[in-house]
Order: C-alpha cells, then structure tokens, then sequence
C-alpha cells in the first residue's frame, strides 16, 4: 500500500503527491516532469540525453553505431532514476512554494482513495466541533 501525502491551501484546494519513488517519472522521464510542472528536472533530463548523443556523434567515427544507441539507452536510464527519485520531492517543494500545506499522510492503494478518506476525516472532525460546540450553546442557555 503507498502512502499519499495530503496537501491543502488557505481557499481549500488540495493536492496528492505519492510519498517515495515515482513510476511514472521513471517511464516517462522528462516529459513527465514538464508535464507536472517541473522545468529544471526536465531540463536536466533533456541536457543528459542531448549531451550524451552529441558526445556519440563526435566519436562516431571511431567506435561506429552500436556505441550511440547504447550510450542513449544508457542516458535515458540515468534520467529516468533521477526523475523516479526525486519527482515527488521536487513537487513537495514546488507545493510548499505556491502556499499548501502538509496536512497528513494516509495510506491508500490509489491517490483518489487518499483524498476521498481524507475528506471523510475532516467532516467527521468538523462533525464533531459541531456537537461539541451545539452541546456548549446549550449549557450556556441552562
């Protein structure tokens, strides 16, 4: 089971980022981190695939084709793991930096999971306060 950190802004909005690796910043590597919002982990996916393929061409000559492909299939692997690992902290920062907030951590098979048993706590928690506080009008009124 993941565990799903919950983020939450002043007007409400909330956020779901997995907690540890990210698969799909592994399979899809800087296209998923544009995507997402992530311009620098993008660039440093580009930058390590287009220098490794202009550093092939340059000694093309020398060692012939095979050295190119494995050299990219090796650059897209090296993007891939660091998209993989640091995607979601990346994106715990950049929801830091746009004003949300951790608010918990649930554990949960998939991120609308996450939120529905969140949302669930927090109206049995206001629920409560409710009570709590209807319970308090009325011994005042006694």
């Amino acid at each position: 089971m993941n565990k799903y950190m919950i983020f939450e802004n002043s007007a409400h909005d909330i956020q779901v980022v997995k907690r540890g690796w990210s698969w799909p910043g592994f399979h899809f590597g800087w296209l998923w981190a544009l995507f997402k919002g992530l311009p620098l982990l993008a660039l440093f996916g580009i930058s390590v695939i287009v220098a490794v393929y202009v550093c092939c061409l340059l000694y093309l000559f020398h060692y012939g084709m095979p050295l190119i492909l494995i050299a990219l299939v090796v650059s897209y692997l090296i993007q891939s793991v660091f998209c993989g690992l640091l995607g979601n902290k990346l994106m715990y920062k950049q929801l830091a930096k746009k004003g949300f907030e951790l608010i918990t951590v649930i554990p949960a098979h998939k991120p609308d999971i996450a939120v529905r048993i969140y949302r669930q706590r927090r109206n049995e928690q206001n629920y409560q306060r409710l009570r709590f506080s209807q319970r308090q009008a009325r011994l005042n009124i006694a």
